[in-house]
C-alpha cells in the first residue's frame, strides 16, 4: 500500500478498504481448488475447447475474458479486444498505441 500511495497519492486517498490475502484464504472464500483465481485450468482441453470461442452458436452472444484466451490480467484483456474485434472488426483500427 505504501507503494501505491507514493505512486498515485491522489487515488490513495480515495480507497475506502483494501485487503491482502493468500491462496488459502482464496480457496476458503471461492473454492477454487488450491487457491487458483485464474479461473479454468490451464489445459489442451482448455484451449482447443468449442465451447470457449468468443462467438457463440447465440447470435450477439460473445464470450470475453481470461477463459476464452489466456489466464490472467492480460489474457482478460486481449480477450476483451477480441471480443469487441469479433463484433466489430475495425476496433484495431480505432485503438492508439502508445
Amino acid at each position: 500500500m505504501e507503494q501505491f500511495t507514493h505512486y498515485f497519492p491522489r487515488l490513495a486517498e480515495l480507497i475506502v478498504f483494501h485487503e491482502v490475502s493468500t491462496p488459502l484464504a482464496t480457496a476458503s472464500i471461492t473454492g477454487h481448488r488450491q487457491g487458483s483465481f485464474y479461473g479454468l485450468d490451464v489445459t489442451p482441453e482448455r484451449v482447443t475447447s468449442d465451447a470457449l470461442r468468443m462467438k457463440t452458436p447465440l447470435t450477439g452472444l460473445y464470450l470475453t475474458g481470461q477463459d476464452v484466451l489466456s489466464p490472467g490480467i492480460p489474457g482478460a484483456f486481449w480477450g476483451g479486444i477480441l471480443a469487441a474485434a469479433s463484433i466489430d472488426p475495425k476496433v484495431f483500427m480505432k485503438m492508439k498505441v502508445i
